[in-house]
């Protein structure tokens, strides 16, 4: 993992705004925790709060770590699979590893967690394949009920892999095995969809929705089909096979391999996520094909692609008695070669890449911590509120249930009485905020003005206030603003 995530980077560089949505998180007061779980998992925020180092960035220690098991969960797939170590570490762990789609997910989101726990269900397939047990059994539905908790995209992990097992069972023709995976379907996706009601969906949103809302796919199937390919051709660039036909025609050929070895659900498993993917956006309730959202799929195609090519290796390196088996070697040789230089050309440019949005509420923080006097005011911009709560502290942040923003949360500064917010978006609701807080200034006191991430509509209005009466402090990507009490602004 070190060799390819540049740790120290992590560990330094400022949360941006969605970052900071999670963040804060970790900061409110445990009886709030299921106000703020349209950020993240109720899972996943309890995990960030237990790192116990690294600074005032170290949660990010927590989806590196996930990176992490998600490449040993790669090496055991392969390993229930019955592959070979050689084979597992090549074609299990390394496409996890190295795809594109988990390089770029540094950031503090829950994206590689449901890589792992993709992987972690299909391993739990994968032993149903190798040996039908009950015990097993009713260990996939556990993992399926409670997988929620850290991965929002269980919601479609989980019900796939459901939905592969008892697949299995009817490709198999065996009606105790049918009943018994249909029971536990529903067993399981009872507790599912009852996880997912209390910790998830209570907390969704009209303006979540319309965030998300370009990552739907049309309802019209005449409509969505074209669009989904076109969704396709764009994230195939984060697999290892970075082209989109090429990328789809190795999974199914890797699906088709474990179906020939009789590993059907393991088969099913990826491509019934992938329909499932697919109606979810046609119903709007999961964007398709976004590459944060849809990391887990990503890897899924990408693990999928490596069996395709290990199985052909195989297959080279296992002549007709009547080949030639200089001449077979050679050429399994030279398939190797070529897949893993193709593995490295695609992989290289993302390694120890720093692929964080450069947003810096933290230095904004630090620099009113040190010269803030008494009679001066703070003005956070809506978009800095969370940032700013999370770097200006280190006590709990209380928080306030809002509709207005996508988060449904909004940290609460009633303790700062000298802290106030933009409660709205536009110019106006700047014009009137700059007056506002320029109003409540002691008579030489100033107005410190946090922002990040500014809207190109509001970017005249903050102007117009730092040609009245203000000037930018540069202590980092995102300046200050600072403007005198009375100096006319607004």
């Amino acid at each position: 993992m070190l060799l390819v995530h540049d740790v120290g980077y992590l560990l330094r560089q400022p949360y941006w705004l969605d970052e900071s949505w999670v963040a804060v998180s970790t900061r409110v007061p445990l009886r709030d925790l299921p106000l703020v779980t349209a950020s993240s998992p109720l899972g996943w925020t309890v995990l960030l709060r237990l790192v116990p180092f690294g600074g005032p960035e170290r949660q990010r220690l927590v989806p590196l770590a996930f990176a992490g098991l998600a490449v040993a969960l790669g090496y055991l797939l392969l390993r229930a699979l019955g592959r070979g170590r050689l084979v597992a570490a090549l074609a299990g762990a390394l496409p996890v590893l190295i795809a594109p789609a988990m390089l770029v997910r540094d950031d503090l989101k829950q994206y590689t967690a449901d890589a792992a726990v993709l992987l972690l269900l299909w391993l739990a397939v994968a032993r149903l394949d190798a040996a039908w047990t009950r015990r097993r059994l009713v260990a996939l539905g556990v993992l399926v009920g409670l997988a929620p908790l850290v991965s929002t995209a269980a919601a479609l992990s989980g019900p796939a892999a459901l939905v592969a097992v008892v697949g299995a069972a009817l490709v198999a023709h065996d009606r105790a095995r049918v009943r018994e995976a249909s029971l536990l379907a529903l067993a399981a996706g009872a507790v599912l969809g009852v996880v997912l009601l209390l910790t998830v969906l209570r907390n969704s949103t009209d303006s979540l929705r319309e965030f998300w809302v370009d990552h739907y796919l049309p309802r019209s199937p005449v409509d969505a089909l074209p669009e989904a390919w076109s969704r396709w051709e764009a994230a195939a660039a984060y697999t290892l096979v970075p082209h989109a036909l090429p990328a789809l025609l190795l999974a199914a050929g890797g699906a088709w391999a474990l179906w020939r070895s009789g590993k059907v659900a393991s088969a099913l498993l990826v491509p019934v996520a992938a329909l499932g993917s697919a109606a979810a956006a046609v119903l709007h309730v999961y964007p398709f094909l976004d590459v944060r959202t849809s990391t887990w799929l990503l890897v899924g195609v990408s693990v999928l692609a490596a069996v395709a090519v290990a199985v052909a290796l195989g297959a080279l390196a296992a002549p007709a008695p009547a080949a030639p088996a200089a001449a077979i070697r050679l050429a399994a040789t030279g398939l190797a070669v070529a897949a893993a230089g193709s593995a490295a050309h695609v992989a290289h440019p993302y390694v120890r890449g720093h692929t964080i949005f450069a947003q810096d509420v933290r230095s904004q923080a630090e620099r009113v911590a040190a010269d803030k006097r008494p009679g001066d005011v703070v003005l956070v911009a809506l978009s800095a509120t969370w940032a700013y709560a999370y770097y200006s502290g280190t006590g709990p942040v209380p928080v306030e249930r809002t509709d207005s923003v996508a988060t449904r949360f909004l940290p609460s500064f009633a303790g700062a009485p000298d802290v106030q917010v933009v409660r709205g978006r536009g110019p106006e609701a700047v014009r009137q905020a700059v007056r506002r807080a320029v109003g409540s200034a002691g008579p030489d006191g100033r107005v410190w003005v946090v922002r990040t991430q500014i809207a190109a509509e509001e970017r005249p209005a903050w102007d117009a206030a730092l040609r009245q009466c203000g000037q930018e402090v540069r202590v980092g990507v995102d300046p200050l603003l600072v403007l005198r009490a009375g100096g006319g602004c607004g």
